[in-house]
C-alpha cells in the first residue's frame, strides 16, 4: 500500500487575490488536507496492529529485556499496554471481516467505527451492520449497539477485576480533567473510558519524562575473598562456557 501524504507543494498557502481564493474557503481546503491525514494515519494502525499481535504472540518484550509489555509499549512505543493489545485484536478480528475490511480502506468508516463493529460482527452480519454505521457518528452508533444489546459495553476488556473508586479534588481539578480525558478521546479516535484514558495520559506523561539528572552513587568496594575461595568462584562462572567451546578453540587457546 503506497501512502497517499499530502504534497508539501499543495500545503503551501495560496495566493488569495490570483486564484479568487476566499478566505472562508481555507476552512474547506483544511479539512480535506486533514481527512486524507487522518486516513493515512488509521492506516498506520492497522500496519502498527498487525506487527504489534506477532509481537505478542512472540512475548518480544522479554527477548529486548522488558519485564512488562506496558514497560516496552510505554518506553519504545509511547503507547500503553491496552492500547497496543486493543490495535492488535482489532486488526485480527478485521481480517476475519472482509466487508468491514474493505469498507475501511475505502474510507466509508472510521478506525473508531472499526473498533466498535469488530465487538459485535460476524461475517454473515457485515452488510447489515455496515448499513447501519452509514452516516451515523461514533456515539450514535455506539448507542445503537448498546440499544440492540449486542455489545455489553464499547471499552475494551483485559480481563481484570473492575474497581470504582472516588477522588476529592478541587472543582478546578475536575474541568481540567474532563478536558485532559476528551483530548485522550480525539487522539485514540475512540471512546474511550475514564479507566482507558487515565493510562493513556499516564502513558504519554512518562514516555515525554525527560531523564534526571542524579547520579548513581558508587557502589561499595567488595572485599577481597581468599584465594582459594576466589578461584572456586572463577571455575564456577567459567564452567558452563566451557561446555560449549569446541575443543579445537580451546586447543588453540
Amino acid at each position: 500500500m503506497v501512502p497517499d501524504i499530502v504534497p508539501p507543494d499543495l500545503l503551501a498557502p495560496p495566493d488569495a487575490r490570483s486564484r479568487s481564493f476566499r478566505h472562508d474557503d481555507a476552512a474547506l481546503v483544511l479539512d480535506g488536507y486533514l481527512r486524507r491525514l487522518a486516513a493515512q494515519e488509521a492506516r498506520c494502525r492497522v500496519v502498527l496492529g498487525r506487527l504489534g499481535r506477532v509481537f505478542l504472540e512472540r512475548r518480544g518484550q522479554h527477548l529486548l529485556g522488558f519485564a512488562r509489555l506496558g514497560d516496552y509499549a510505554r518506553e519504545r512505543l509511547g503507547l500503553s499496554a491496552r492500547e497496543l493489545q486493543s490495535l492488535a485484536s482489532v486488526t485480527e478480528r478485521m481480517e476475519q471481516l472482509p466487508a468491514i475490511r474493505m469498507a475501511f480502506e475505502r474510507g466509508e468508516v472510521s478506525w473508531a467505527q472499526v473498533r466498535l463493529l469488530v465487538t459485535v460482527v460476524v461475517p454473515e452480519t457485515e452488510e447489515g451492520w455496515l448499513a447501519l454505521a452509514g452516516g451515523r457518528t461514533v456515539r450514535a452508533l455506539e448507542a445503537a449497539i448498546r440499544e440492540l444489546g449486542r455489545s455489553e459495553t464499547a471499552e475494551e476488556d483485559d480481563g481484570g477485576p473492575h474497581v470504582r473508586f472516588r477522588l476529592r479534588c478541587p472543582r478546578r481539578f475536575l474541568r481540567l480533567w474532563r478536558e485532559v480525558v476528551d483530548l485522550a478521546r480525539r487522539m485514540a479516535g475512540a471512546e474511550l473510558s475514564h479507566g482507558q484514558a487515565a493510562e493513556a495520559i499516564a502513558a504519554e506523561g512518562l514516555s515525554a519524562r525527560s531523564a534526571g539528572c542524579e547520579v548513581w552513587p558508587d557502589t561499595a568496594r567488595q572485599p577481597e575473598l581468599p584465594g582459594d575461595v576466589e578461584e572456586t568462584f572463577i571455575q564456577l562462572e567459567r564452567a558452563p562456557v566451557a561446555e560449549v567451546i569446541p575443543e579445537e578453540v580451546e586447543v588453540l587457546g
